[in-house]
């Protein structure tokens, strides 16, 4: 075993290299801005050109640690492409060059351009945003209102998620009034100081306002759309016989029996027909099956169809290498689901003809996605408070029918509220599901707890 400790005055801990460091300091406290320090690295525009201009300020990234005593002037691409661009101010860590800094990241024009990425490569480079710039094409000069901050902050916070901002008491006391108009417009509020309510808790930093995200961790239980449930007999072609199944059903009270005849070669062995359903935004489609044959991957296939008796398949899942008599848990993932928007069939289908054989088949099923946000909510009558912005955590596995499932929620997008708060009004934040058709899930998908270990700015 090898060990490493350090600092010390002498011996083998008194020399502490680059890497040695950052994993230790990194334990610290997570990367951002220094809170309070000088004017935290505040970046604005005042028409004087294509630049940008950084406040003094200090940031920790990786256990590297910066700061600046002189304002920084940031030039900026000129745009001449047609369309316009977002470029982002990011500090960084470049440990191949030993240095700390702010840059700026030019973004790709388009109609709807998007921010760059960030290089976060751990002992090459690391970078974290600061702001966001919007470029025009042909700009000659970016104006203030052109600059969005993004700033996070490194301190430690508490443990919340619906958090509450303190109540104002007089007119300017909006504790994060970024846009310095006197509390006129809640723009940016942080995820307050709190306490434990209900199941839902976060971590967030105690900043003056959140320019970033949040990560959670949260356990969701999720109850798969079920497609067929094979209660019901399906129907046999020629050269099949169908029986219910009562000893090796996986859910419920039976399961497809098809006892495939030697007379039979390829093609579909049976189907059910099912009420339309819409199935393109799902992500996850599984289906128990057993032969008492071994199989080789796509000799058996799992079909649906938007016609009667799946005679035109819209959707083809080859079933992978079965073991002769073992009962086993197919998974796919749906891919393109663009032509299942009604579904009335869904089918065994034969591809390759290997005698007789019986195969039976239980639960066919399908997960999506569920979409969590942090919303902020007014607590003042007359206000219209309610922005959320989501996430979008997807299902990729499935051990039982029903099932808890630990989720990593990131939502990049700073959470903004706008309205009027009068004196005694307040903001809190909750985490919420989103409830329309991209969440696939419907109400069977229920926030079991949602706690965030550390503080993680994204």
């Amino acid at each position: 075993m090898t060990r490493y400790y350090y600092p010390f005055d002498s011996g083998p801990g008194a020399s502490v290299m680059t890497g040695q460091w950052s994993r230790m300091a990194r334990l610290w406290k997570p990367d951002g801005v220094i809170f309070g320090y000088s004017n935290e690295y505040q970046v604005f525009a005042d028409s004087s050109g294509k630049q940008v201009k950084v406040k003094t300020g200090a940031v920790w990234i990786k256990g590297g640690y910066a700061y600046d005593t002189a304002e920084n002037t940031i030039a900026l691409a000129s745009n001449a492409s047609g369309n316009p661009r977002i470029d982002v101010i990011a500090a960084e860590i470049d440990w191949v060059n030993n240095t700390m800094g702010i840059v700026a990241i030019t973004g790709t024009p388009g109609v709807t351009p998007s921010a760059p990425a960030l290089t976060q490569t751990d002992g090459t480079k690391w970078q974290i945003k600061l702001a966001q710039v919007a470029i025009a094409n042909g700009y000659t000069t970016v104006a203030a209102g052109d600059v969005s901050d993004y700033r996070s902050y490194c301190q430690r916070g508490q443990i919340n998620i619906l958090g509450l901002q303190p109540p104002v008491t007089s007119a300017g006391d909006y504790g994060l009034d970024k846009a310095g108009d006197g509390g006129v417009n809640w723009k940016q509020w942080q995820l307050a100081k709190g306490e434990y309510e209900e199941s839902s808790n976060l971590y967030k930093m105690p900043d003056r306002y959140s320019g970033g995200g949040f990560r959670a961790k949260i356990l969701v239980q999720a109850v798969p759309y079920s497609l067929d449930n094979c209660e019901t007999a399906w129907t046999a072609n020629a050269n099949v016989t169908q029986a219910q199944e009562t000893s090796l059903m996986k859910e419920g009270a039976a399961a497809q029996k098809f006892t495939i005849g030697a007379a039979f070669t390829t093609g579909i062995a049976g189907y059910h027909a099912i009420t339309s359903v819409d199935l393109h935004l799902y992500k996850k489609i599984y289906e128990w099956i057993k032969s008492d044959i071994a199989t080789n991957a796509g000799d058996l296939q799992l079909v649906l169809d938007n016609t009667a008796g799946c005679v035109s398949p819209e959707k083809t899942f080859d079933v992978p290498a079965l073991a002769a008599g073992v009962m086993t848990l197919c998974e796919w993932d749906c891919g393109d689901m663009s032509a299942t928007g009604a579904i009335i069939s869904v089918g065994l289908k034969v591809a390759v003809d290997k005698g007789a054989q019986v195969v039976t088949i239980d639960q066919v099923c399908l997960t999506g996605q569920s979409i969590f946000g942090l919303e902020a909510v007014a607590i003042n009558p007359g206000d219209d408070l309610n922005s959320v912005v989501f996430g979008t955590p997807e299902y990729s596995e499935l051990t039982t029918l029903r099932f808890i499932k630990p989720v990593e929620i990131e939502i990049s997008t700073p959470v903004v509220a706008s309205g009027s708060p009068a004196p005694g009004s307040y903001l809190k934040f909750r985490l919420s599901r989103k409830n329309d058709a991209s969440d696939t899930h419907g109400a069977d998908v229920a926030i079991i707890t949602s706690t965030v270990y550390y503080p993680e700015a994204v």
